[in-house]
């Protein structure tokens, strides 16, 4: 019988990253948009990328030959949207941060920060009843009417004290870099100046996940065993992050004390989140919060002889021949998007796609309503 067992990985970067998105530079020849902005964190299938990589490194499988053990591996294709099997690797949960020890997670979309930046919550409120509602209102916790001056928080909260939030600005730096394209001969091109947007992480931040994988290879096993390091490579421009394996942590959640709905009960994401039918979704739920987010994965098979670290365009700015492909552009919901449901339970339902799941995407926490 297969075993298998639960490590937290950390990542901390060791110099400014870059996550693509869909501000990145054209393709050769076309320089409509010469600034490109990382991301601040990692897609789940950039996770997922990177320990099958890590794991093909580690056991000589990285030039194909042996497509069977590769398979055994890492599976045979990278994820679709279809695709379950990813060898050892069993599931991802989705990506957090921890300072030190403690697990934070975005701050779901309804607070902001007001007068003397102090944060306000806000809640759903019904006129009429919540069974037969004329009309819906977002109202902070002072009773002040929902303006849309007031934008939403970027923040991250304390998974164990909801009085902690912190400021993404406090978190992650951003520096930027400014240069001149050329060619491989040297030769400066025309329109080639370009500037990239870099982050960095405030020191005792890092990024984390949990990890379930089976224990069927002793190289693997000693490679995730508690107390290793290894530098690994994690998204554009070779950038270069600290992966620590730690004993597993109960996967986070959203503090007991936050704040609860007087109305309804609430569904709040935790990653990012696909769904098949956005109509029924919404129709579903009595009010939400939400916002889209860009997304593509690279797509690449054991039999492809693709290097999948690598984009569209190598260092130089010339087409990189080697590069994976990548799927067409797609819309998911972003992490910490809020639906205000009458049942939560069932509301789910729309969130729930195994292939997502496994890797970290469509993971939630359900509030429910304030009982009076």
């Amino acid at each position: 019988m297969t075993k298998s067992q639960k490590v937290l990985i950390t990542l901390k970067p060791l110099k400014p990253y870059f996550f693509g998105g869909e501000q990145t530079f054209g393709p050769p020849g076309d320089r409509s948009n010469y600034f490109a902005k990382s991301r601040k964190l990692p897609q789940q299938t950039t996770l997922l990328g990177m320990l099958r990589y890590e794991l093909l490194a580690l056991k000589g499988l990285l030039n194909n030959k042996d497509k069977k053990k590769a398979n055994l591996i890492i599976g045979g294709k990278s994820f679709n949207g279809e695709v379950e099997d990813f060898g050892l690797i069993e599931k991802l949960s989705a990506l957090f941060l921890m300072k030190k020890n403690t697990p934070y997670l975005p701050l779901p979309k309804a607070h902001f920060y007001g007068e003397k930046n102090v944060l306000r919550n806000y809640d759903l409120h019904v006129l009429g009843t919540p069974e037969s509602p004329s009309a819906f209102m977002l109202r902070d916790d002072k009773g002040n009417n929902y303006t849309a001056k007031n934008h939403f928080a970027e923040a991250w909260i304390n998974t164990e004290d909801e009085k902690e939030v912190i400021k993404e600005s406090k978190i992650f730096q951003s520096s930027d870099k400014v240069g001149i394209r050329k060619t491989k001969t040297g030769k400066t091109e025309e329109h080639a100046f370009f500037k990239q947007r870099y982050y960095a992480m405030v020191q005792d931040w890092k990024m984390a996940f949990i990890l379930s994988f089976k224990t069927d290879d002793e190289v693997v096993c000693n490679f995730f065993s508690i107390g290793q390091k290894h530098q690994v490579e994690l998204g554009g421009e070779g950038s270069v992050f600290l992966m620590e394996i730690k004993s597993a942590v109960t996967e986070p959640t959203l503090p007991q004390g936050y704040p609860r709905s007087t109305a309804y009960q609430k569904l709040i994401l935790k990653s990012d989140a696909y769904v098949k039918d956005l109509s029924a979704l919404y129709d579903r739920a009595v009010f939400s919060i939400t916002e889209p987010v860009s997304f593509r994965n690279i797509r690449s098979s054991n039999s492809d002889k693709k290097d999948f670290r690598w984009s569209k365009l190598d260092r130089s700015g010339q087409e990189n021949k080697t590069a994976p492909y990548k799927s067409g552009l797609h819309f998911l919901l972003s992490r910490g998007a809020i639906f205000f449901c009458e049942n939560a339970e069932a509301f789910s339902a729309h969130l729930r796609h195994s292939a997502f799941q496994k890797i970290g995407y469509n993971q939630f926490d359900i509030i429910h309503k304030n009982e009076k």
